[in-house]
């Protein structure tokens, strides 16, 4: 099953690509232009609030001695916000009293004033 990226949608990097540039792991942006290849994007939030970047298609290989054979795949280092919103509402809905720790893990530290 494949997906096709819209413009306006908005990710989640899964990489660092470009610290410098503000393309780290957990950054937020949203899809401006996608291509084949590589995705145009506009960095939402920080300090790079706005910026235009290219987002290439990375190649994921299987480790070696894993399997007798290496899987290869091409794929944008991104995870769908909505989606991962949504698992983040579900784990936090079925938690109970463990909401705070799992709120935590997942990396939502402003909600409770940790900073």
């Amino acid at each position: 099953m494949s997906t096709r990226l819209k413009k306006g949608t908005s990710l989640i990097l899964l990489r660092n690509l470009n610290p410098q540039k503000g393309l780290c792991n957990g950054t937020r942006v949203v899809v401006v232009k996608a291509g084949n290849h590589t995705l145009e994007v506009k960095i939402l939030g920080g300090r790079y609030d706005g910026d235009i970047a290219l987002i290439p298609r990375i190649k994921l290989t299987s480790a070696a001695g894993e399997l007798p054979f290496s899987l290869m795949r091409l794929q944008f280092p991104t995870l769908n916000c909505e989606l991962y919103d949504e698992e983040r509402d579900k784990l936090r809905r079925n938690v109970g009293a463990q909401g705070m720790r799992t709120s935590l893990l997942l990396g939502d530290k402003e909600h409770y004033g940790i900073y």
